[in-house]
């Protein structure tokens, strides 16, 4: 019985954590047209996306991430939390001139 009652009990005591929309693995038919803009500009910059951003969700737009993520991270699979730092700050850089 104690042991029973003391599951339940650990059970409340943890609330449940939805998981985070950052989290999530990259998708590149995610962003806007705009994002993906800067995403496949900041990429390019970074030297991980060989071509003119096209705003197009090709494979160039997944495996870019990618290779972006196994370089940086040493991980294979992209998340959103590891391109939006990327692409903020390229987007600011861009937007003030720099």
């Amino acid at each position: 019985m104690f042991l029973r009652a003391l599951s339940v009990l650990s059970t409340l005591a943890v609330p449940a954590v939805a998981p985070s929309p950052w989290d999530q693995p990259f998708d590149a038919s995610v962003p806007t047209y705009e994002e993906k803009r800067v995403v496949q500009a900041a990429l390019a910059v970074q030297g991980d996306y060989a071509r003119l951003p096209d705003c197009d969700r090709g494979r160039g737009s997944q495996s870019a991430p990618e290779h972006y993520t196994s370089r940086a991270f040493l991980r294979a699979q992209p998340t959103f939390g590891d391109i939006a730092p990327l692409a903020l700050a390229f987007g600011a850089e861009w937007h003030s001139g720099g």
